[in-house]
């Protein structure tokens, strides 16, 4: 069953789940993150969706980053700049902070 999904210009995220895992679903969110030209375009960033399963929270992060082996500064520019600009708060226990998820998908 579809459980959440958003978008960021062209990256999609959709987090499915299996009908047995649904009853255990506490909470869900989703935020984005834009890192393209001047950190407003959609071209360049990261869309999340966060799943609270019982007591496990679990974040998945698609993400899309400058190409080529030169670009590695504004890569890592980019990585914590989404890191930084998450907001996931729906689940009062946990906050934005990836440290705070057990489990981190980063596509």
């Amino acid at each position: 069953m579809l459980v959440r999904s958003d978008v960021l210009g062209q990256m999609r995220l959709v987090v499915w789940v299996r009908m047995e895992v649904l009853a255990g679903l506490v909470a869900t969110a989703t935020s984005t993150v834009a890192t393209g030209i001047g950190n407003m375009i959609g071209n360049k960033g990261a869309v999340a969706v966060a799943l609270w399963i019982w007591s496990t929270p679990l974040i998945f992060i698609n993400s899309h980053l400058a190409a080529h082996q030169n670009e590695t500064k504004r890569r890592n520019l980019d990585y914590s700049n989404i890191v930084a600009g998450l907001n996931i708060s729906s689940y009062p226990s946990v906050d934005a902070n990836l440290a705070n998820f057990e489990h981190i998908i980063w596509m």
